[in-house]
């Protein structure tokens, strides 16, 4: 089992005051080097805020509410966090935050869906599919398959794991260690 780092950081925005003259509160979760940033719907007067300690200064009640509300953010984050990790879950910043705000996250991977989608063009050959193009969609299949497994050291991924990025270091892939051309690469993708 990996060993994942986790950090959970409470910062406000500066350029975003609203209208009472506050600022909005946001919680910035790090896990493995990736990160997401969500708004809590808190506000504090920006005088008020210690940016190291991610806390409100003073002991007004107002301030001691804040204060008390992102220690409860925390310790519920770290809960499900927990609560992933118990569960077997994909464990990454994005599935730490659907998971806290309720999001469900629809455990489809990209492989299964692949997998469905070759076993539909199987079933319509020589009906929607020449036979070539069900070959081309299982030796992309089997691209992705070991791609994911050189890249991230897993079987699988996510479906909302994929990313931009993830097309971009799979067309890199494609290219160089594949040593596919460019309109080969272009089908494959």
């Amino acid at each position: 089992m990996r060993r994942t780092t986790c950090n959970i950081l409470f910062f406000i925005r500066r350029t975003k005051e609203l209208k009472d003259g506050t600022l909005p509160i946001y919680v910035r979760i790090t896990i493995n080097k990736q990160r997401v940033e969500f708004s809590l719907q808190k506000s504090v007067d920006g005088s008020l805020w210690h940016t190291k300690k991610g806390y409100a200064l003073g002991t007004s009640k107002t301030t001691r509410e804040i204060n008390s509300y992102l220690d409860f953010v925390r310790s519920k984050l770290l809960i499900k966090k927990r609560e992933l990790e118990e569960e077997n879950r994909i464990l990454t910043a994005l599935s730490l935050k659907n998971h806290y705000l309720g999001i469900e996250d629809s455990g489809k991977t990209i492989l299964q869906i692949f997998r469905e989608h070759n076993v539909r063009c199987e079933g319509l050959m020589n009906i929607d599919f020449a036979p070539g193009t069900v070959e081309r969609y299982k030796s992309s299949y089997n691209h992705v398959k070991r791609f994911i497994e050189k890249k991230y050291k897993r079987d699988d991924l996510a479906l909302y794991e994929i990313t931009p990025m993830f097309i971009s270091d799979f067309e890199y892939y494609l290219k160089t260690t594949r040593k596919c051309c460019h309109n080969t690469t272009v089908k494959y993708i």
